[in-house]
């Protein structure tokens, strides 16, 4: 923006409300709090988060994002296929193994929910089984 005097002077514009806000020798807060206040306003939401990449076995890299529902899923399979018991998932020492050595993000689970989670998963593959039979 070029003020009378011909100096130019610096300004943020605003992507949806389209106001100019000055710049601040004194930090970006002001944005900040305008950018938290506006962008609700106009059905927008923020997720600017750091992306995670995973490697693929054919080479390929793609991001990725944590999935609680998946991470019970297969912690119910674990349980099925490996006769762990259903209290595995409350284990300090599997929420340390978990949260330290794969993903920060994850939440332990209770007894409940894994058992919950594993009737889930009889029911789904009982019914593909009945599926594949009838064929």
């Amino acid at each position: 923006m070029t003020l009378p005097n011909g100096a130019s002077d610096l300004r943020a514009k605003c992507k949806f409300c389209h106001k100019n806000y000055a710049t601040s020798t004194g930090g970006t807060g002001h944005l900040r709090r305008h950018m938290h206040k506006c962008m609700p306003a106009h059905g927008q939401v923020d997720t600017t988060t750091q992306t995670q990449l995973q490697r693929h076995p054919d080479g390929s890299v793609r991001s990725w994002q944590f999935d609680a529902m998946h991470a019970r899923e297969c912690l119910a399979r674990y349980i099925a296929q490996t006769d762990q018991p259903i209290s595995i998932g409350e284990s300090p020492f599997y929420k340390e193994l978990i949260t330290y050595a794969y993903n920060p993000q994850y939440k332990p689970v209770s007894r409940t929910t894994t058992r919950n989670d594993l009737i889930r998963l009889f029911e789904t593959e009982m019914d593909d089984l009945v599926a594949e039979i009838q064929l």
